[in-house]
């Protein structure tokens, strides 16, 4: 199984993901909620951002044998790129809201 692939390609949505959430920041300040949940949206985005583009930098395809990719690897890149969404559309719950993480969970 080629586990460079399959993290090179769930990081790759998580980096769309966590955009998504710093661009929500942005419609939150222009809706006019507090100053300090638009800080704390777009800093959440911007930090996920960052640490998914770390990832995917670290683990970018570099030859032709790393970007084969068979049924087991697109089965992995499905099933972890929804687990890893979820937990990065957590964040944003737990950071404003204060909730538990199993309940931010549930409501990504």
């Amino acid at each position: 199984m080629n586990f460079k692939l399959i993290f090179h390609v769930v990081f790759m949505v998580a980096v769309i993901v966590s955009g998504a959430i710093a661009c929500s920041g942005i419609v939150s300040w222009i809706m006019r909620d507090p100053v300090e949940d638009v800080l704390k949206l777009t800093l959440c985005g911007l930090v996920l951002v960052l640490i998914s583009l770390t990832v995917v930098f670290l683990t970018r395809i570099r030859t032709e044998q790393e970007r084969k990719a068979g049924r087991k690897e697109g089965f992995a890149i499905v099933a972890f790129s929804w687990i890893v969404a979820t937990l990065i559309g957590a964040v944003p719950y737990v950071a404003v809201t204060g909730i538990y993480w199993y309940d931010a969970v549930f409501e990504s």
